[in-house]
């Protein structure tokens, strides 16, 4: 991409090039999308927030048990029926 860049640039009058870090990569690829993929007449928005905090208050963590067959499955699971 560097030498096609320096090929394009011969035929300006100014030409400037920026290395976009790797962190950054992501929101740009979001605008060259959103620029290639708009077409005539349409507008179309492309919505990127970077969070600096968790939005998770608290860590939950699930107990899963693994069941060896089908049977020991089946009577973890509550009965419906009523015993009134």
């Amino acid at each position: 991409y560097k030498e096609r860049a320096a090929k394009l640039a011969a035929g300006f009058e100014r030409f400037e090039l920026i290395h976009v870090p790797r962190d950054q990569i992501e929101r740009a690829d979001l605008l060259a999308k959103l620029a290639s993929t708009q077409r005539r007449g349409q507008l179309r928005s492309v919505i990127h927030e970077n969070l600096e905090t968790p939005t998770v208050d608290k860590e939950e963590v699930w107990n899963v048990e693994e069941k060896k067959n089908m049977d020991d499955a089946a009577d973890s699971i509550p009965s419906r029926r009523s015993d009134h």
